[in-house]
């Protein structure tokens, strides 16, 4: 992970799980967004990550609960809705160039 994080996604799913098991919630916080962000991992981590907030807005617990876990959660959303808007930019980008380069090869 150290050496290449990007093309190892998959271990925050298995982190993340391993942080839950070991009651570390602001690191599992990371790796399960993470996660959510990695295609080989998405739907298994997004269920984590949906079961998790549901879980903790919804507590009572001073530790997890309360403004503080809302704005995490905020942050977390934030981040994953950035790369959600980052890949249709590129997707939109890549069309655009494939598009010009298409009408370009047809109009000679």
């Amino acid at each position: 992970e150290e050496i290449d994080g990007t093309n190892y996604c998959d271990v925050h799913y298995q982190f993340a799980y391993i942080y839950f098991q070991q009651e570390e919630y602001l690191q599992f916080e990371e790796r399960v967004t993470k996660g959510v962000l990695c295609p080989f991992t998405m739907h298994s981590s997004y269920e984590m990550f949906q079961q998790y907030w549901k879980a903790v807005l919804n507590s009572d617990q001073s530790r997890l609960g309360g403004s503080d876990a809302r704005i995490r959660y905020q942050n977390n959303v934030n981040i994953i809705q950035n790369a959600i808007k980052e890949e249709e930019e590129r997707n939109r980008a890549k069309k655009e160039n494939s598009d010009v380069i298409t009408t370009k090869s047809f109009n000679q």
